[in-house]
């Protein structure tokens, strides 16, 4: 194994995808629209930027992991350059090309900078502009007229990204409960659910892994290095260069199995025969965790019996992998535990089996015993800042929230967009406002999402840039990047507990306003006002520091400090690991956390880990006796067969670009430049099944439902199966008014025509689609 250093690792960043795409007939209406007006905005190149003559500290806002940024400004207030800020836990100083490529979403010409009022139909994207009061005044009327006739339940808020938490207490005031986020139904709620069904605990965001420590780690298609999740890429390289074991299952050679002792090119939708059979070794052997199973677990004797017929011989007819594999990976889990990760994953909605998939993953980090341990699961961190009723007395107590008018199931915690979709099928919802989240293709079944906007009173969208959402909306707004944005605190669980702070580092264009702002507008036409206690997000931030500091005055936060640095470590070396499993090699340790395994419910009764899960059973029961199928609701992970695809189809697979964030990176100047598109991947014998010749071919891809999508060019590779091609999430874009990702590359969304629902959370599977490739000509 060549010795691996971080920048080989990050330049080998290929392709993956996890989410969607879409067609939109959008019209070609870019010049009956404001969003190319004031080209004149449009930033100077700089070949020779100046020095800095100050440097801001904030948070990166291109993903989810919002790694601390120092922003490089000019004498002129000129943004220069984004680095990372080495005193925030999550970048350490160093930011992925994303993080450093985000300068684009305050730069890109094609940027929304007005308010806007649709003109043509829905969809075309024909707009005219208006101004902040006639668009307030507009939204205060359609969203009073759908409360009068239908109440706040037929009202939905669907957001993602930094202002979240002001969006969500405008949904209580308002007494909605349907403020959704797609990161749970497309993305993460599998694992969230499965691991609070075992331990009671989820993840989180970052994991809660403890990498930089680890012996051994297992992916179960993780592609760490194209997700480019900062700092675990960073202790993924750290953990290889220290000798840490890597064995990563997956049906394509990714970045991350390219560094692996292990590769197992599983058979798609056999990860869960998998992971049982580990689980079978484990007993087989009496290599489990006996100290934590007996002390922390509740339901051995029914695993073991459970698992005892998923042998690896068994599990190698499954899987496509030999018997020698199987039990070679699992020698590896033995030889390390309790000091090895099972990784939890992050797009996990997968085959329709999902949770049940990564509770066998749970229970196989329960088994080895690595939860509480250092180089397993450490115990995170957090400020617990004070709720909004507490640093703010006078805001008056919610009203009662209305009833939820989406589907529910049995262990959604949360709700999904996809059952806001079908409620606004059901004509249940009328009134959508979507922040910061390209709906069109970030969910499945693109037809669906259309019709369901159809059937809206009201569309109120809110974005930076003119993305295929923006182009069904009846009024449009335009919103800050996160460059552009005023304070806002973030915590995040985490191995010390922190507090960090976004700040504005350069004006918006245009009229653009920010999501606080925005909320608040809305709010003050529908007499909300007293719900508004603030007059900034200046003063938000400092009355909720004053609160917390006087609650918690052993470990008080110096806001001049946070602004001052972007971070604040508010305690450090508290104890992350069970005591004697927290000593490093110098004898050093951070032992002594307590261990507590709430119930699903949040009740603290058993404080046990569930192998068997009573919760299920339960319901497993009540599906019988109501004759309904209960298939997948086994207490014990159980295996199912994956459906196989239409003969002469494989199956796509999709994933993330270690370049691009969802479908938010695209048409950005830097990013843009550096992945102007996408690849298919093909293994060369689906190649010559298909009839391609040349590595670069131009090819349209066709899925079972005849949905025609490209053309993209072929990547022929010995790294994938024959059985499945793969492309990476958020090209082929639909908009025109998105002036460089305009139909460039392919588009997985729209593709994605079926899926399949997680009966325990109601998440959607969407490598549950195929497709055949047929030529264009040569590149």
């Amino acid at each position: 194994m060549a010795e691996l250093n971080r920048r080989d690792f990050l330049r080998l960043g290929t392709a993956t995808a996890a989410g969607a795409g879409v067609a939109l007939a959008s019209g070609g209406a870019a010049e009956a629209t404001e969003y190319n007006r004031e080209r004149a905005d449009r930033p100077r190149e700089r070949h020779h930027p100046p020095n800095p003559t100050r440097v801001i500290p904030t948070v990166c806002g291109v993903c989810f992991w919002k790694c601390g940024v120092h922003a490089e400004v000019g004498e002129d207030g000129t943004l220069l350059h984004l680095k990372g800020n080495p005193r925030h836990p999550l970048s350490r100083g160093k930011l992925c090309p994303r993080g450093v490529g985000g300068i684009g979403m305050h730069e890109d010409s094609d940027r929304l900078r007005y308010p806007m009022r649709r003109t043509g139909r829905r969809g075309e994207g024909l707009f005219e502009r208006i101004t902040w009061e006639e668009a307030f005044d507009e939204i205060g009327r359609r969203l009073q007229a759908v409360l009068q006739e239908h109440g706040p339940g037929a009202v939905s808020f669907i957001t993602h990204g930094p202002s979240e938490g002001h969006f969500a207490h405008f949904c209580d005031a308002l007494g909605t409960p349907l403020h959704n986020h797609p990161s749970y139904g497309q993305c993460k709620g599998p694992r969230d659910t499965a691991f609070k069904l075992t331990f009671g605990i989820i993840p989180g965001s970052p994991e809660n892994i403890d990498l930089e420590n680890t012996d051994c780690v297992v992916l179960f298609g993780s592609h760490l290095g194209e997700n480019m999740h900062n700092s675990q890429v960073q202790e993924f390289v750290e953990a290889r260069q220290r000798g840490a074991k890597i064995i990563v299952a997956d049906p394509r050679r990714s970045t991350a199995a390219e560094k692996a002792d292990l590769w197992l090119q599983i058979k798609p939708g056999t990860d869960l025969a998998l992971a049982l059979a580990w689980t079978h070794i484990l007993i087989r052997d009496q290599a489990w965790d006996r100290e934590f199973v007996e002390r922390h677990c509740t339901g051995f004797e029914q695993l073991a019996a459970h698992v005892r017929r998923y042998t690896p011989e068994w599990a190698a007819g499954e899987t496509g992998l030999t018997v020698e594999e199987i039990e070679a990976a699992a020698r590896l889990v033995k030889q390390a535990a309790p000091h090895v990760i099972f990784h939890p994953g992050r797009q996990t909605t997968w085959y329709g089996d999902d949770t049940q998939r990564i509770r066998a993953t749970a229970i196989l980090v329960a088994l080895t015993g690595s939860w509480g341990v250092r180089g397993g699961y450490y115990i995170p961190q957090s400020v617990k800042l004070p709720a909004i009723h507490d640093a703010f007395p006078e805001v008056p107590p919610y009203p009662e929230p209305a009833a939820r008018v989406d589907p529910g199931y049995p262990f959604g915690y949360a709700g999904t967009v996809s059952g806001v979709r079908t409620a606004t099928l059901e004509d249940k919802i009328k009134f959508w406002l979507v922040s910061g989240t390209n709906l069109v293709m970030a969910m499945p079944s693109v037809a669906e999402t259309v019709a369901a906007i159809d059937k809206l009173d009201t569309l109120v969208v809110i974005d930076i840039l003119p993305t295929e959402i923006t182009q069904y909306a009846d009024i449009l707004l335009p919103s800050t990047a996160y460059l552009e944005h005023p304070e806002l605190l973030f915590v995040t669980p985490e191995r010390d507990p922190y507090v960090a702070m976004l700040q504005k580092v350069a004006d918006p264009p245009g009229e653009a306003r920010c999501e606080c702002e925005i909320a608040r507008g809305i709010a003050h036409r529908i007499g909300l006002d007293p719900y508004c206690a603030w007059n900034s997000q200046e003063e938000f931030s400092e009355r909720m520091v004053a609160r917390y500091n006087q609650l918690h005055p052993d470990h008080p936060i110096d806001i001049d400090r946070l602004r001052r640095e972007g971070v604040v470590v508010v305690e450090q070396g508290v104890p992350i690991y069970r005591e004697g499993y927290g000593l490093g090699p110098d004898g050093s340790g951070r032992a002594g956390a307590d261990l507590t395994f709430p119930e699903f419910d949040g009740a603290l009764r058993s404080n046990r880990v569930r192998l068997y899960s009573e919760d299920l059973a339960r319901v497993f029961r009540e599906k019988l006796a109501a004759g309904e199928p209960a298939a997948g609701f086994e207490p014990i992970p159980t295996y199912y067969r994956p459906r196989p695809g239409p003969p002469g189809l494989v199956r796509l697979a999709y994933g993330r670009s270690p370049v691009h964030s969802f479908t938010r990176t695209q048409n950005l100047p830097p990013l843009f430049g550096r992945e102007p598109e996408n690849r298919v991947w093909v293994s060369p014998g689906t190649a010559r099944a298909f009839g391609i010749q040349t590595d670069g071919e131009m090819v349209n891809l066709i899925n079972q439902d005849d949905v025609l999508e490209g053309p993209v060019r072929v990547f022929i590779t010995s790294r994938i199966r024959d059985d499945l091609v793969y492309m990476t999430h958020g090209h082929g874009r639909n908009s025109r008014q998105l002036t460089r990702a305009y139909r460039r590359g392919a588009s997985d969304t729209e593709l994605i025509t079926r899926y399949v629902i997680d009966p325990l959370c109601g998440a959607t599977a969407m490598r549950v689609n195929f497709v055949r490739l047929a030529r264009l000509h040569s590149a």
